[in-house]
């Protein structure tokens, strides 16, 4: 099961460099990122723009690191979110040899997986930003100015999951996701089929 966390619950001035740990058996990985977790959705598509969401791209989880690794976000990102309150989080995996849909997905909800960002101002910003993206795993998929608004959550279709009682806070991250309705091959299921919830109530 893919998982990912932000480093920090929240960022200011004193420390703005935005970072993800991201844990997952696929070698291919991308991480969304949006002032609102409905922008995450597909259908709502059409009201993104690149002040209220970006998406890092294809990158690839180290086998070195046991499926592990940690990507910082630019900072002429980050300073596109300034004035915002949180910044929201998604995860979408992929395979090797299919690079276009995800295999699974961890979405956000308003009050799960999000990181602070209301102390964080442009002057704070300006002694880090630079004029080009740059993280230490590459981007290896479509794309790497910063400025799409499609990411792999458009493709799948998903929906986020409800929230949980112990996915609470900023760095909760381990909700279901789900693609066309169905549970991440990864998830939980209770041996019956699904039918059996379709049928009338006794």
């Amino acid at each position: 099961m893919a998982v990912i966390r932000a480093n920090r619950e929240s960022i200011d001035d004193r420390f703005s460099v935005l970072g993800f740990t991201v844990r997952s058996e696929l070698p291919l990985f991308e991480i969304g990122l949006a002032t609102d977790p409905d922008l995450l959705k597909p259908q709502n598509r059409a009201r993104r723009t690149p002040a209220n969401f970006f998406t890092s791209r294809l990158l690839r989880a180290l086998p070195a690191q046991r499926g592990e690794a940690v990507y910082l976000v630019p900072p002429d990102v980050v300073a596109r979110f300034v004035g915002q309150q949180r910044l929201y989080f998604g995860l979408a995996t992929y395979r090797e040899s299919d690079r276009s849909t995800p295999i699974s997905l961890r979405m956000p909800d308003r009050g799960t997986m999000y990181v602070s960002v209301s102390g964080l101002t442009e002057r704070g910003l300006r002694r880090t930003v630079r004029s080009r993206n740059i993280n230490a795993y590459g981007n290896t998929g479509y794309g790497s100015n910063g400025a799409e608004l499609a990411w792999g959550g458009d493709a799948a279709g998903a929906t986020p999951p409800p929230s949980r009682d112990e996915d609470r806070g900023p760095q909760a991250s381990n909700g279901a996701g789900t693609i066309n309705g169905n549970r991440d091959a990864a998830g939980y299921s209770d041996g019956f089929s699904d039918e059996l919830w379709k049928a009338p109530t006794t």
